[in-house]
């Protein structure tokens, strides 16, 4: 971690405040990236945000908690008081789910919109998920494997360091303009990023694929629309465009919700002070899995031995 803060500076999505508490290297470890230095999040973190009285003001807090800091916070003036982020044993987000190693279960690869940044964990599109599946009397686990920053190279170390714990059968890498440039508007548009960002970017899918064949689960790409493309005309940009076609090529299912999201409007999306879903947003693009991903999800529950006749 201290090499790759040396070498880059900081983490790539730093965004917000709530971002900036998470960002820190005391909550990661370090990972392969398939030849380079990654990082996933430590197990069991537990994160408090609290407002408080400082004598001159309001003050905001966002520290890992701690038995003893409760006993600090009992002599101050709170106005608010949370978990703000929470990990589980594995280190991902935790959902309403109980993790094992036999249910059928759907991975949900990705950065800060898979994570769920500024929602709460119960209101992420992975928890919804959960609860759509179980509502439809489909037994298949939902994991949360989103990390605020990652990029298609993390995504697919983080898979295969895992591969083995869980019985995936489908693994959903949701993938964001960013993944290309940080100045994710110019991916956007025909030329408006170099081309060997897009050749970096495609190999890293390979790297990807690869690594779920030998993790013998299924592909699945998703592409989240940038915030500012439910106002255009066009429904589609170069970004997705160059990564649609990689999928054919590789004969990868490729999710689009931008026709879905634009239905609905911007405002039923996204936060309007931020790029992120919001709590709204998160449950609109867990309608828009459910209904794309349904027969593979039944195959995957029937594939379960507890399925079977």
């Amino acid at each position: 971690i201290d090499a790759f803060e040396e070498k880059e500076g900081h983490f790539s999505a730093l965004a917000n405040t709530e971002q900036v508490a998470l960002m820190k290297k005391s909550l990661f470890l370090p990972l392969d990236g398939q030849g380079r230095a990654s990082y996933r999040y430590k197990p069991n973190i537990r994160i408090l945000h609290a407002s408080v009285w400082n004598g001159l003001g309001v003050t905001t807090l966002h520290v890992p908690y701690d038995e003893g800091l409760l006993a600090h916070l009992a002599k101050l003036k709170v106005y608010y008081q949370e978990l703000m982020f929470e990990t589980d044993e594995f280190g991902f987000r935790k959902t309403d789910f109980t993790l094992d190693s036999k249910t059928p279960a759907i991975l949900f690869l990705g950065d800060s919109f898979t994570e769920g940044v500024n929602v709460p964990a119960e209101r992420t599109f992975t928890n919804f998920m959960g609860h759509f599946l179980k509502q439809a009397k489909t037994p298949v686990l939902p994991i949360n494997m989103g990390v605020t920053g990652y990029g298609v190279r993390d995504m697919a170390a983080l898979l295969k360091f895992h591969k083995s714990k869980f019985n995936a059968k489908i693994v959903v890498a949701n993938l964001f303009p960013n993944d290309v440039s940080k100045d994710f508007l110019k991916a956007l548009q025909e030329g408006g990023v170099p081309e060997e960002r897009y050749e970096t970017l495609l190999a890293e899918l390979s790297e990807l694929k690869q690594v779920a064949l030998e993790s013998q689960v299924s592909l699945v790409i998703s592409l989240i629309p940038v915030k500012e493309q439910l106002r255009l005309k066009d429904d589609s940009g170069y970004f997705q465009r160059r990564v649609k076609l990689w999928c054919v090529d590789n004969d990868i299912p490729c999710l689009d919700p931008l026709s879905f999201f634009k239905a609905l409007g911007e405002e039923e999306i996204y936060f309007s002070w931020d790029i992120h879903f919001s709590q709204k947003g998160h449950r609109r693009y867990a309608e828009f899995l459910a209904l794309e991903l349904k027969e593979t999800l039944q195959k995957a529950h029937l594939q379960s031995p507890k399925a079977q006749p």
